[in-house]
């Protein structure tokens, strides 16, 4: 009888915590407007980030509604994301023409599993000359390294409504999980 109490506590623990609704509301209400200002509006880490890598770090992210955070108001385009540590609070830079026309800040920031990016990624599917070709050019690659670049930190974006009054967007860029709430209107 004892055990049977136990799994029954433990049980209601885990249900209570996994249906506890969050405020959304007040997480927006807490979140600061960032103040940061940026020297021609250019990021300040941008060039080290296009050195470091083989190709583009940021990736795409393509609103087709307005997002409102405070007195910010992201219209609908294409922006590149990018995730920043400034003074030991953390931000998402909205980039578009290479510059930064958006911060906003990340209201939660947690660290993702290891195996994230191969259960939510796509695998490309290859031809038998493409698998060929890949296997080759991966074994040059390992005996001959011609190149300090390396690719970019795996990135992946969840955009949802949760309400009439709130869109969530996770940002998971690297071993990090970056979410942000706007609202649906402006009011």
């Amino acid at each position: 009888m004892k055990y049977f109490l136990k799994i029954l506590v433990v049980a209601l623990m885990c249900t209570s915590c996994a249906f506890a609704a969050k405020d959304y509301e007040k997480m927006y209400n807490n979140a600061e407007v960032p103040q940061i200002k940026l020297m021609h509006d250019l990021d300040p880490y941008q060039n080290e980030d296009y050195f470091n890598y083989a190709y583009s770090p940021y990736p795409l992210f393509r609103t087709a509604s307005t997002l409102y955070f405070k007195d910010l108001v992201i219209t609908p385009g294409y922006y590149l994301l990018a995730a920043r540590n400034i003074k030991g609070k953390d931000y998402i830079f909205f980039k578009a023409e290479g510059k930064v026309k958006f911060i906003v800040p990340a209201i939660e920031t947690e660290v993702v599993l290891e195996d994230f990016y191969k259960r939510k990624m796509p695998v490309a599917k290859l031809t038998k000359w493409q698998k060929f070709k890949k296997r080759i050019s991966d074994g040059w690659n390992k005996k001959f390294k011609n190149s300090k670049k390396m690719p970019p930190p795996s990135s992946y974006i969840e955009a949802k409504i949760l309400d009439e009054n709130f869109y969530e967007i996770v940002f998971y860029y690297g071993n990090k999980k970056y979410t942000m709430y706007f609202r649906t209107s402006s009011f």
